[in-house]
């Protein structure tokens, strides 16, 4: 019985540990255009959806793209960034336009709030310097599940399943 509650633990101990938590500290902007020439997407949108994972600390954020000067050509795009402000996570709001600068981590698009993303109301300067832009023409939704999403889907069935059988041992 104690090697089972030792093994929920040690399970239950690295799901929760997963990712670290940083506070957040950005160096000084880069120019608009020095940021494009980084980034590996740069895009105007808006926000058609914001859906938050709590075992990862981070929330998955859906846009409409309106305008692409960088990377892609989708009009739908799926972009990852931390929870909160204070692990540097982009403020992003249901509904608003943004231009957003994403970088390509493991197949995910990731932002944050050090990225130069920010509302599009507010992007003038990013905006002189960028041209027009090109509007998208490939339609396509992008459905793919970062990997993490089932080993820590996973590491609860197996933890909810021991606590069954312990359960019906008694």
């Amino acid at each position: 019985m104690k090697k089972i509650m030792f093994l929920v633990l040690i399970v239950s101990l690295l799901i929760v540990n997963i990712y670290s938590v940083d506070a957040c500290s950005c160096r000084m902007p880069k120019s608009p255009l020095e940021t494009l020439e980084q980034a590996d997407v740069v895009f105007a949108g808006r926000v058609t959806s914001v859906s938050s994972n709590p075992f990862t600390w981070t929330k998955t954020v859906n846009f409409l793209v309106s305008k692409i000067w960088k990377g892609t050509e989708r009009k739908y795009i799926t972009v990852t960034t931390a929870n909160h402000a204070v692990s540097c996570g982009a403020d992003l709001k249901l509904n608003k336009e943004y231009i957003v600068y994403a970088y390509s981590i493991e197949d995910t698009l990731t932002t944050n709030s050090c990225s130069r993303t920010k509302p599009l109301s507010s992007a003038e300067e990013d905006l002189a310097g960028f041209g027009q832009g090109s509007l998208p023409t490939d339609y396509s939704v992008d459905l793919s599940i970062p990997i993490t999403t089932y080993f820590i889907w996973g590491g609860i069935l197996i933890i909810v399943i021991v606590l069954i059988s312990v359960k019906k041992k008694k």
